[in-house]
């Protein structure tokens, strides 16, 4: 309740379609309790920006839904008033510093639509021009170069290119030509990231923190598996392809292996960009598996399956089993070999694969000592 995400859009919605003045009284009632409850900077509703911005953006949302009717409500000048307030908080609050994430994000993203609201007078148009060009400064910050957010998370790389494209469109909407091509191509990238991590099934792996935040879910929340990053595209305006072929994001340390039905994601890369855990909250080397459609199991559990096997384990880079290819920050590799009679093929770490086992590593290295093998930082090949 502190951010109202989708409640408050979906009643003006529901009024908009139905023309029903029950909906329309609801959304006002809701936003007069609300505001008279929670005084500005007091309160849990006011302690974190984020969320302070988060609501601004769905209050904003409901009003132009419903805009022609709600100008001639008596609540309606009250909550414009209260969303006056809201980014006067933001922009005297916001959540920098040296290492920025989605918090920081969201507060600019949110600040975008209220600025939009006010443009007639310099303080929209100030919050505007401040917003945009910090947004641009936080692409470059908080994503990588192949396109993954910089937090080391899947669940929030959802949270932040749903920030990214919301907030551009909106600052498209004030300022049409204040991005730069290679802005737009790292939003692009940021979405090839989100084709070439989900499964088969159309699903995410759960890798890294996730708390299924979203910051303006008008469609589909409550319906949609939270771990369909699918709707992303459609908020982009653009078409989802599932993809089909292996994929590398070297610098995310991402990698992705696919034969049909058959998926495997491991991520041997740092903890957080800038020396930080950011939302990553895990090992440094961690992955899931799914086969024939299924759901994926966490990686500390083999999975067996008419059509193979596939493992993958944590390895630290003390451990005197670790293979060459192991990174000085304790990312692991994966490697391939023949599994039990009749099971297909095997995908591990080494060391826990099936005893008497020969193994490959991905990148070609044949041996179980894998002398030969040189890094996991080329695309994955496929496995034979």
């Amino acid at each position: 309740m502190r951010r109202w995400a989708c409640l408050l859009p979906l009643l003006a919605a529901a009024y908009r379609v139905t023309g029903k003045r029950l909906y329309l009284d609801e959304l006002g009632a809701q936003l007069r309790h609300w505001i008279a409850a929670n005084p500005v900077e007091l309160g849990p509703n006011w302690a974190c920006t984020m969320d302070v911005a988060i609501r601004s953006a769905n209050w904003v949302a409901a009003l132009a839904l419903c805009a022609e009717q709600a100008g001639e409500e008596p609540w309606f000048t009250e909550t414009l008033e209260s969303l006056l307030l809201h980014g006067r908080f933001i922009r005297a609050h916001p959540e920098d510093g040296d290492v920025r994430g989605n918090h920081y994000l969201a507060d600019l993203v949110g600040l975008l639509p209220v600025a939009a609201l006010f443009s007639g007078g310099w303080v929209g148009r100030d919050w505007a021009q401040w917003a945009t060009g910090e947004l641009a400064s936080e692409m470059e910050h908080q994503v990588r170069g192949d396109g993954c957010a910089h937090e080391a998370s899947v669940p929030y790389h959802r949270l932040v290119t749903e920030l990214f494209i919301c907030g551009t469109q909106a600052a498209d909407a004030l300022d049409p030509n204040r991005f730069a091509h290679w802005y737009r191509e790292q939003l692009d990238a940021m979405l090839g990231f989100v084709a070439g991590y989900t499964r088969p099934d159309g699903l995410a792996p759960q890798i890294g923190d996730g708390d299924d935040g979203r910051f303006l879910p008008l469609d589909d929340y409550g319906r949609r598996d939270p771990r369909d990053h699918r709707h992303l595209f459609e908020q982009a305006g653009r078409a989802y392809e599932s993809e089909k072929s292996h994929r590398a994001f070297p610098e995310g340390g991402f990698f992705v292996l696919r034969d049909d039905d058959l998926y495997a994601v491991v991520r041997c890369g740092d903890t957080g960009r800038f020396a930080s855990t950011a939302s990553g909250s895990y090992p440094a080397s961690h992955g899931t598996s799914s086969c024939c459609g299924e759901a994926g199991r966490d990686a500390s559990t083999p999975r067996v399956g008419a059509r193979g096997i596939a493992s993958f384990h944590s390895v630290s880079s003390s451990n005197a089993n670790a293979p060459p290819c192991s990174s000085d920050d304790g990312a692991g590799a994966l490697w391939a070999g023949g599994g039990d009679s009749g099971s297909g093929s095997d995908l591990s770490h080494a060391g826990s694969s099936s005893s008497g086992a020969a193994r490959r590593c991905i990148c070609g290295a044949e041996g179980a000592g894998g002398a030969e093998c040189p890094s996991l930082s080329p695309p994955p090949r496929s496995v034979s």
